[in-house]
């Protein structure tokens, strides 16, 4: 009893679907363009996520560590010393890698915040960042 419902219910469905081929045609096409769509976003998707993961274990990995020396702003006109030290020098960074055990090659970036910079007649406001000369080896980046 079943199956001969279900049969009725096929036989309908293809008699309709070979009576109106255009509409047929187009809700095919719409759901493979749907599906492709889809896996085309996710595959995307993971690959830039793979990308990220693989470029962030790079430069930050567990052999790495990061000091910070930076005066934090709040309410846009005081400065506060909260946080790390604000006196942070090249000394102090080499004072630092000599007391660690096991350092293999370390380097300091320095950044000037909020520096404008004049070219000709251009001129923008940005922030400056520079490294030593083994940078490149360091940060594991081509210059």
């Amino acid at each position: 009893m079943k199956n001969s419902k279900n049969q009725r219910i096929i036989k309908s469905g293809l008699r309709i679907s070979s009576r109106y081929k255009l509409r047929t045609f187009f809700m095919m096409l719409g759901v493979i363009i749907g599906i492709t769509a889809l896996t085309l976003a996710l595959t995307i998707g993971n690959g830039i996520e793979k990308k990220i993961k693989d470029n962030v274990s790079k430069l930050f990995n567990n052999k790495n560590v990061m000091i910070s020396a930076q005066k934090i702003q709040v309410e846009e006109v005081r400065e506060t010393d909260k946080g790390p030290n604000t006196s942070l020098k090249i000394d102090d960074i080499d004072a630092i890698a000599n007391e660690v055990n096991d350092l293999v090659i370390y380097d300091y970036l320095n950044m000037l915040p909020e520096q404008e910079i004049k070219y000709k007649q251009n001129n923008t406001t940005t922030t400056i960042k520079g490294c030593s000369a083994i940078g490149e080896i360091v940060w594991n980046r081509p210059v």
